[in-house]
């Protein structure tokens, strides 16, 4: 369960403005919203 500079990424974005939505998170920080919905999943994993 290693954070990267992309789950790091996400983690801000979610903090500044925890109703972004995928699309706009994936466009800011250069992937795409699959792969922002996948490693947020992931991350929610980590705390339950």
């Amino acid at each position: 369960m290693a954070i990267d500079e992309i789950d790091k990424e996400i983690l801000k974005a979610l903090i500044e403005d925890g109703r972004i939505s995928y699309r706009e998170l994936a466009g800011s920080i250069g992937v795409t919203p699959p792969t922002v919905k996948r490693r947020v999943d992931e991350m929610r994993g980590w705390v339950s």
